[in-house]
């Protein structure tokens, strides 16, 4: 039956602050996960190592909300026998591609979760994540990953050959399409933590009941763990709000979140009868008799507590009306009444009085300045300067000749 594989990651192309590559290991609510750095050169390469050679069934990948790759290819590598089994002695073969949307229907608010069926086998899987689908969010062209899970088989014979149609190793036998409930990526992102493990708890028990032959109890077992996973997904929700709470720095909102987790887990377990489903202390007899009361309920969430004020509790004074207080009525006076003060007036400057004598001229007299005629040239003649030209005076208005802007202009003929 295939199951969930462990890895490591042995190579990784770039990696920002906020969300490094080991963030991939972890699986749960709350989870960053990987970013690329910012303004980081595509395609971005992340390279994983399994704990030993196994038989890939299938990929799942859980991709961020807004830094998108437009694809991801996949390649699965393996070591040639006799060989160190070590990445720079890796070959890698192309499995394929998956296209990604750019997530704008949702505006952003869901993660897009990829799920590849696959054949190969293998120690390594690389993923190539191509470059990011702009959008307002992604300011700086990076891409990521929230998470990713490897489902298959370990291989019995090593045989240490490169094998994508899986022909390569002997795989257990199973079912391939069996995959336990808690091993799907999608259950262990959205499922509280403490939840998932008491379901995988009861999935075991489920089994062992149904191997002796207790079919009330496996039953009541099954019923359990689908009210259980509901109930689950709801404290995840509380678990990623208390995060949500604790990175904006408001600390009271995440012990709120936190009571409230505890509180509504606490209810859970009571009223599907947890432990005793669980039976931790040996055999429950009344697990295997038909219940009259029906399937049981899971109880509504609680609501959030808000910090009660402390008020005044002492009664307010008593209003007690008084009569009105009568004043006694104006004097009349034939005495007129004062005018008021007049503003004393500002005094006036002095008058400014004008010369008597004319002020004398400072400007220095005009000199004339008389340039030198240069001797006439040998052998030309000596030309008399030319007369100097008339002033010009405005001529009588009845001369024929007068200047043309003066003149009316005629009106055209019709």
């Amino acid at each position: 039956m295939p199951h969930k594989l462990l890895f490591h990651v042995a190579q990784v192309s770039s990696e920002d602050e906020s969300g490094r590559a080991k963030e991939l290991l972890q699986q749960g609510p709350g989870v960053k996960g990987w970013l690329s750095a910012r303004f980081c050169l595509y395609p971005q390469e992340l390279i994983f190592q399994l704990r030993e050679r196994c038989h890939l069934s299938k990929v799942q990948i859980l991709v961020h909300q807004h830094l998108i790759p437009e694809k991801v290819e996949l390649h699965i590598g393996d070591v040639m026998p006799g060989k160190e089994i070590a990445l720079f002695n890796a070959k890698f073969a192309l499995l394929g591609y998956v296209s990604l949307s750019d997530n704008e229907h949702s505006q952003f608010k869901a993660r897009e979760l990829k799920s590849v069926t696959v054949e190969c086998t293998g120690t390594f899987l690389k993923l190539l994540l191509h470059k990011n689908h702009l959008n307002r969010n992604n300011l700086f062209n990076q891409v990521g990953l929230v998470a990713i899970n490897v489902l298959g088989n370990e291989v019995e014979a090593n045989n240490n050959s490169v094998s994508p149609d899986g022909d390569g190793g002997q795989v257990p036998a199973g079912d391939p399409q069996a995959v336990p409930l808690y091993h799907d990526l999608a259950f262990a992102m959205y499922v509280d933590t403490q939840v998932a493990a008491t379901i995988r708890t009861l999935e075991d028990r489920r089994a062992a009941a149904v191997r002796e032959k207790r079919y009330e109890y496996a039953n009541k077992l099954a019923a359990a763990v689908s009210q259980l996973r509901t109930a689950g997904e709801r404290l995840g929700k509380y678990e990623i709000e208390k995060r949500h709470a604790i990175d904006t720095e408001n600390y009271e909102r995440a012990k709120i979140k936190k009571e409230q987790a505890e509180e509504y887990r606490e209810q859970v377990y009571k009223a599907l009868e947890i432990e005793d489903l669980l039976e931790r202390k040996g055999k429950v007899e009344r697990n295997d008799l038909v219940d009259s009361k029906g399937p049981r309920k899971l109880p509504a969430p609680p609501r959030q507590r808000l910090k009660a004020h402390s008020r005044d509790t002492s009664p307010a004074p008593a209003y007690t009306p008084t009569a009105p207080t009568h004043l006694p009525p104006p004097r009349l006076t034939s005495t007129p009444p004062k005018p008021p003060p007049t503003p004393p007036k500002s005094p006036s400057p002095p008058p400014i009085k004008a010369p008597t004598a004319p002020l004398p001229d400072l400007r220095p007299p005009h000199q004339q300045v008389i340039t030198p005629r240069p001797p006439p040239s040998p052998g030309r003649a000596h030309l008399p300067a030319p007369p100097s030209p008339a002033p010009y005076t405005t001529p009588p208005s009845h001369s024929p000749y007068y200047s043309y802007d003066e003149r009316a202009l005629p009106a055209l003929k019709q």
